[in-house]
């Protein structure tokens, strides 16, 4: 039976609720805090995301994002991991893979997220490893938002000049191409679009239907309109890249850039 009484002093025990010290170990409720005694500072709880978790990138190394269906998860992982092994292996680069908690939604579907990183010639191969293991998924917008934003710049200023009675504006993409703005991230963003194996502004776009509608006018031409305007949280993570990477700089904050490599110039036609 538990003692009801201190054996030493004989004063009674306090009952569950009377204030007592708080303790020094943990956050205190407020509901006990006593003014008169001090307490630590509460702590908040931040969750570290994955990619802030890795190792810097080296030279001539970029970083993309294969987004996969969360119900495939286990198709690119495999039993114990063997086939992100295996996959590793052959695509002679880094692929981490996230679980639950950090989770995006395209079409109302959860996807989670394989971060590939390597050098351009090799991210390509892996992406392709991870589509057929998944059986799908989509290209991440992770280190293009200032390329996809300067695109939407372009376009809505184009749609200016044409008659407000036009619901649809449709912009040669030789002259989206041609604004500054647009060439100037396109060089920073040169090595993430090499390593994810796409060609030209145009292919750059194409994965994006739900912002941008493409359609091909030749066998070198083609017209995009801005079918919705970008979301807030690819503006901020455009934000992101512009505080981490100097004014001058080709590359973006996705990609270290190769020794010896200097800045490269864009081309004015939808080809890179």
């Amino acid at each position: 039976m538990k003692q009801q009484a201190c054996p030493i002093c004989g004063s009674e025990k306090p009952s569950y609720r009377q204030r007592r010290a708080p303790s020094t170990s943990g956050n205190v409720p407020d509901w006990r805090h006593d003014g008169e005694v001090s307490r630590p500072p509460k702590h908040e709880m931040k969750m570290i995301r994955t990619v802030d978790r890795l190792r810097p990138l080296y030279e001539g190394e970029c970083q993309l994002i294969w987004l996969v269906p969360y119900h495939q998860r286990g198709a690119v992982i495999g039993v114990r991991g063997d086939t992100l092994v295996s996959l590793q292996a052959q695509a002679e680069c880094e692929i981490h893979v996230t679980d639950k908690p950090e989770t995006r939604l395209v079409d109302g579907t959860p996807h989670c997220m394989a971060i590939v990183r390597g050098v351009p010639e090799r991210t390509r191969s892996a992406l392709a490893l991870l589509r057929d293991a998944a059986g799908g998924g989509r290209l991440g917008r992770d280190g293009l938002e200032p390329l996809l934003l300067a695109v939407e710049a372009a376009l809505a200023d184009a749609a200016d000049s044409w008659a407000s009675s036009r619901s649809e504006c449709w912009t040669p993409l030789s002259e989206v191409s041609g604004d500054p703005g647009v060439r100037e991230e396109l060089a920073r963003a040169r090595p993430v679009v090499r390593g994810a194996g796409l060609r030209s502004l145009l292919e750059v776009l194409e994965p994006w239907p739900e912002h941008f509608w493409v359609r091909r006018t030749g066998p070198r031409g083609a017209e995009v309109c801005l079918h919705e305007r970008l979301p807030e949280e690819w503006r901020a993570s455009a934000a992101e890249l512009a505080d981490g990477r100097p004014g001058d700089s080709p590359t973006d904050a996705g990609c270290a850039p190769a020794a010896g490599e200097g800045p490269r110039r864009a081309s004015a036609l939808p080809g890179l």
